[in-house]
């Protein structure tokens, strides 16, 4: 289903529209557009942290159980329906019947435009009333294969990617050029603070904070001879993988989410000086495994 609420929260109605996973609605018409997409069987989250290894066995074989006893996954599909009115329900007027992942609307653009992606890439689709017509794909191929964290460096006119994929390794787009290099190959997350300066964490198993100039050189930590300083435990559970959620604030301070492996602890957040050295433990405590991103 889906449900609409007022600006002030009250809740005004609902009507149903079959797997609906993601929705946008035309600021000039007010027609809406759901994008459809039944998700996997068993594949409702589940935060697996408090388990023990019995409890974690047990809801491993019920999600097996689900997954082979499910229904056959309907295809995934666009559809466009009419505004909503409080005394009738949207009426369908297009769909497209294809394997798109994600929809964005393009408030502005007349007719409506909206951007899909799927197989082949980026791709622009036009409301023509009663269609809805694909165009071909912008550039070539899907464009970042597995990106686990983007920073945007506005001092340098760049962009930051983390490619989870790519073992550890961080790359920088120019935003005029579209030029890809190279910046770092040792950090399993990291984040950009003041001047440009690169903070990130080590590798499997490492314990590390880093500390980079803004193009990859190694920077010590203020008052110390190393840009490399150990840390509590933090869990990154193999390759590219495990909790994530790092940011510097304006005064060089770095946030950063961890699984700590403390009694009753599943992750929380730490604070660390410009010097690397711990300013406030579990500043942010109790949060689940899954919990990961974080701003200041």
């Amino acid at each position: 289903r889906v449900v609409v609420a007022s600006p002030e929260g009250e809740r005004l109605g609902e009507f149903p529209v079959e797997d609906p996973e993601q929705i946008a609605v035309n600021p000039a018409g007010g027609e809406i557009y759901v994008l459809c997409r039944q998700a996997p069987a068993g594949t409702v989250p589940k935060d697996i942290g408090p388990m023990s290894m019995k409890e974690y066995r047990a809801w491993k074989a019920r999600r097996a159980e689900r997954q082979a006893n499910a229904p056959a996954k309907r295809k995934p599909k666009l559809v466009k329906l009419s505004a909503w009115k409080p005394d009738a329900k949207p009426e369908e007027l297009a769909r497209l019947n294809e394997g798109f992942k994600l929809m964005a609307l393009d408030s502005e653009a007349s007719p409506a435009q909206l951007w899909v992606v799927g197989k082949g890439g980026l791709r622009p689709v036009t409301d023509k009333g009663k269609e809805l017509v694909v165009g071909g794909p912008v550039g070539r191929g899907t464009g970042l294969g597995h990106p686990g964290r983007i920073v945007g460096d506005v001092e340098r006119n760049r962009a930051l990617v983390y490619n989870l994929s790519s073992n550890y390794k961080v790359e920088a787009f120019d935003l005029d050029s579209g030029k890809k290099t190279r910046v770092l190959d040792c950090v399993s997350d990291f984040a950009v603070g003041p001047g440009g300066i690169i903070y990130g964490t080590g590798t499997y198993n490492s314990r590390d904070l880093l500390r980079f100039t803004a193009d990859g050189k190694p920077l010590n930590f203020e008052g110390a001879d190393s840009n490399r300083v150990k840390i509590a435990p933090f869990w990154v559970g193999g390759v590219n993988l495990g909790m994530r959620g790092m940011t510097v604030s304006a005064a060089g301070y770095v946030y950063l989410v961890r699984v700590a492996g403390e009694k009753g602890v599943q992750s929380r957040v730490d604070v660390f000086g410009p010097d690397g050295k711990l300013k406030k433990a579990a500043l942010v405590d109790g949060l689940g495994q899954g919990d990961c991103g974080i701003g200041v």
